[in-house]
């Protein structure tokens, strides 16, 4: 399944920042800095997914939406993002 990927107005990040790249199935942040111990972007989350340089992953709420973004907890300055394999 394949998904239409439209560039947000301001940012990837809904909370906290950093320079956000991506691959066919990864995420990349570098100097990513966290608001409150996380960093949130404006991607769909799912099970499956992990993370290296970062405690842990999970679903951020968005009011309206059953799914919510991706929440990386306690990033380091740089987090990868991928499906499990």
């Amino acid at each position: 399944m394949l998904y239409e990927v439209v560039n947000p107005a301001d940012s990837y990040f809904e909370k906290g920042s950093g320079e956000l790249s991506t691959d066919l199935d990864s995420l990349h942040i570098q100097n990513a800095v966290s608001d409150g111990g996380s960093v949130v972007l404006r991607y769909h989350f799912y099970n499956g997914l992990v993370a290296e340089g970062a405690s842990g992953l999970k679903a951020f709420p968005i009011p309206g939406d059953p799914v919510g973004f991706i929440e990386v907890l306690g990033p380091t300055s740089n987090v990868n993002i991928h499906a499990r394999h």
